[in-house]
């Protein structure tokens, strides 16, 4: 670990930003960048900035990352304008003293900047149906809001990031090299994932063959990444944009599905059978449709499969990277199995999913 908070106290002198740095203190919600939250004093005010550094073994382009970024909140933020949306807020890219977007250290860090959204509060589960319908119509507003922004001119940053067949050929390829000899411990979770192979490539064929149209999807949908009104629980704004690419919403949809209707957390030591909410299930789905009501007949008709499918690619990949020694999730020193518990998490809720499977298209042919 390095000195946090002298490093970024001289990291806060490289970006455009008034007032003398006061404190840091790491955010330890996600487990990809480092985050922290900062503290400026200006004119005997105090003010806030998020600063994170950018994990580039997972994202090697950060400056194409943060044009991604930075185009992407200035449409949404113009679309705010337009239309009057006084409820919403779009985090500002803070760029460095030099004008960039992001700041290279000596070492060959990489620094980012945001502004702090003010009386907003995150949170971890999806702990209501008010607070799924609030995810929901934020998401499904934040992807609606990116109608007619050109999607082609976003970097493809992370190629075939939800292309579930690919996902599984490169677990294949792991389990064949077997490089910290671990296969011989997760045959029970091969054979699940082998029993529905058939599911895998039912999304991204659907988006190639052109059935379902390509739009600017957040690909990161867990509650977290909403921050809400500390006062009213009302959605507020959309973060972690790292992964915006070309997708298809249902990606989108079935991440939040994935992300919300379980009680546990994803790093959970146990499994809970009893764990999904089909309340959750059923005002998250309404809060989705409600924020983007332009989803086509395609893509309405698939919404049922989106959930199982996005939540059996993330068991996949964690799976695959444990299998490869943990080098792109981050696992804690005393829980070196941690991607392997992830991995049985997202079974777990597939499993459950497939038990409730008859509930959950009665809940959607009422609402889609």
């Amino acid at each position: 670990m390095f000195d946090q908070t002298n490093v970024v106290r001289e990291i806060y002198s490289e970006f455009q930003l008034k007032g003398e740095f006061v404190s840091s203190v790491e955010i330890n919600s996600g487990i990809i960048n480092y985050t922290c939250c900062v503290e400026s004093l200006f004119e005997g005010e105090t003010k806030k900035f998020i600063f994170q550094k950018i994990n580039h073994h997972v994202f090697a382009k950060p400056a194409a990352l943060m044009q991604n970024i930075y185009a992407v909140t200035n449409h949404l933020k113009q679309r705010v304008e337009e239309l009057h949306l006084d409820d919403l807020a779009v985090i500002d890219v803070i760029p460095t003293r030099a004008g960039e977007l992001v700041h290279q250290t000596s070492n060959g860090d990489y620094w980012r900047c945001f502004s702090y959204i003010e009386d907003s509060v995150t949170y971890d589960i999806c702990s209501s149906p008010e607070l799924a319908y609030e995810a929901g119509l934020g998401f499904g507003q934040f992807l609606h809001l990116m109608e007619g922004f050109p999607v082609e001119s976003l970097h493809d940053l992370l190629p075939d990031f939800h292309n579930t067949g690919k996902r599984y050929k490169d677990l294949q390829k792991a389990v064949l090299q077997d490089s910290y000899s671990r296969v011989s411990l997760v045959s029970a979770e091969l054979d699940f994932l082998k029993q529905r192979e058939d599911l895998f490539n039912k999304l991204v064929s659907a988006l190639e063959k052109g059935e379902i149209p390509s739009r600017v999807t957040h690909n990161d949908l867990k509650i977290s990444n909403v921050l809400f009104h500390q006062k009213t629980n009302k959605a507020l704004s959309i973060i972690d944009l790292d992964t915006l690419m070309s997708g298809s919403a249902l990606y989108d949809y079935g991440d939040l599905v994935r992300s919300s209707i379980s009680t546990q957390l994803e790093d959970a030591a146990g499994t809970d059978i009893n764990s999904l909410n089909l309340e959750v299930f059923e005002t998250l789905t309404a809060g989705y449709l409600k924020g983007c009501p332009n989803l086509t007949k395609a893509e309405r008709a698939l919404m049922p499969l989106a959930g199982k499918i996005i939540t059996l690619e993330l068991a996949m990949r964690f799976l695959t990277d444990y299998l490869e020694g943990d080098k792109y999730f981050s696992v804690e020193s005393n829980q070196p199995d941690q991607n392997l518990a992830r991995c049985k998490n997202q079974i777990n809720l597939v499993q459950q999913m497939e038990s409730k499977e008859k509930e959950m298209e009665q809940i959607l042919s009422t609402l889609i």
